[in-house]
C-alpha cells in the first residue's frame, strides 16, 4: 500500500437518493455551509461521470429536535434540556 501521508478529514458526505427522480446525491456540512454534490449531465472525454459541488451559508443556529436520551442535556440558550443538535442525516438538502 503507498503512503499518502498524514490526512485531514475535513466533512463527511452523506449519500442519499431523491424522491422525485430517483437520482443519487451526497450532503454534507462544512462549518457553517451546506454542501450538496450532485452528478453532472456533462461526462468527460472518456465518458466518465462529473459531479458538481454546490455550497450554501447554513443557519447560524442549529436546528433542535427531540430525542429520548435517559440524561437531559445542559440548559443553554440554544439547547434547551432534551434537545440536541439534528443530525445530517435529517437535514432538508439539497438547496
Amino acid at each position: 500500500m503507498t503512503d499518502y501521508g498524514p490526512q485531514v478529514k475535513p466533512t463527511r458526505l452523506y449519500e442519499r437518493t431523491s424522491k422525485k427522480t430517483g437520482n443519487q446525491y451526497f450532503t454534507g456540512r462544512l462549518g457553517a455551509a451546506k454542501i450538496v454534490v450532485l452528478k453532472s449531465k456533462e461526462v468527460t472525454d472518456e465518458g466518465g461521470a462529473i459531479w458538481d459541488v454546490l455550497l450554501q451559508e447554513g443557519s447560524s443556529e442549529p436546528k433542535l429536535v427531540k430525542t429520548d436520551a435517559q440524561e437531559p442535556l445542559a440548559d443553554t440558550p440554544t439547547a434547551p434540556a432534551r434537545y440536541a443538535p439534528q443530525r445530517l442525516e435529517d437535514d432538508a438538502i439539497p438547496f
